[in-house]
């Protein structure tokens, strides 16, 4: 088959929804014809290093004419939305007429045009999904542990973890990668305070907007972060 994968990575947004993109579209490669379709950006280095084919959204163009223009050229068999963009009934119907829609982690008016509605959450308050698609829809979400993306770097960690009980427990935080909210800044101090017994290790993006501030925390961090 082939399957388009709709994501953007850049300085600004980071690179969480494309890298768990990529993550998905090497385990299906084999198999598939992969495409993926983003703006030009330095970050696309991520999608050419593994060979995949890429179609550009032209610098002007909104997104429903990009979606209109891919639907077009590429006679593709599925698209993988994983963009935060407020897509509405008309634009993903259009898609429909052809082809499957997989949405994932994004509310919009889209949602209830989408074959299949996909949140990569441990935890989701469906509550959040009411304003859009049926009570009946909301129930056929997929969510939950099961359907969390890790890419090959965090699986790898594995190795290095040492599962003797009789070692402290190693717990891993992360808070996207560029966390906007500053969420990581409040976290840290509130795990010093708590004085775990375990090694904590603090994952973040490489676009990550407090990088300063973090540098200023971590000074002052006992030696189990």
């Amino acid at each position: 088959m082939k399957i388009v994968f709709r994501c953007d990575g850049s300085s600004d947004i980071g690179l969480g929804h494309l890298k768990r993109c990529l993550a998905l579209a090497k385990e299906m490669q084999k198999q598939n014809q992969i495409i993926f379709a983003t703006i030009e950006d330095g970050t696309n280095s991520y999608i050419k290093d593994n060979s995949f084919e890429i179609f550009f959204k032209e610098k002007d163009e909104t997104e429903e004419k990009y979606l209109k223009r891919l639907n077009r050229i590429i006679r593709f068999d599925i698209i993988v939305i994983d963009k935060k963009y407020p897509y509405n009934i008309e634009s993903l119907n259009d898609l429909k007429k052809n082809i499957k829609v997989i949405m994932t982690d994004n509310i919009c008016e889209g949602l209830t045009e989408c074959d299949e509605i996909i949140f990569p959450n441990a935890h989701l308050d469906k509550n959040v999904l009411k304003e859009y698609p049926s009570a009946e829809r909301i129930n056929q979400v997929k969510t939950g542990p099961e359907y969390i993306i890790l890419r090959n770097e965090i699986l790898d960690l594995k190795n290095k973890i040492n599962h003797n009980l009789h070692y402290p427990r190693n717990i891993v935080v992360t808070t996207s990668g560029t966390d906007p909210e500053g969420v990581l800044l409040k976290l840290i101090p509130w795990l010093k305070e708590m004085k775990l017994k375990a090694n904590i290790m603090i994952l973040i993006g490489q676009a990550f907007k407090y990088k300063d501030e973090l540098e200023k925390l971590i000074i002052n961090l006992p030696d189990n972060f």
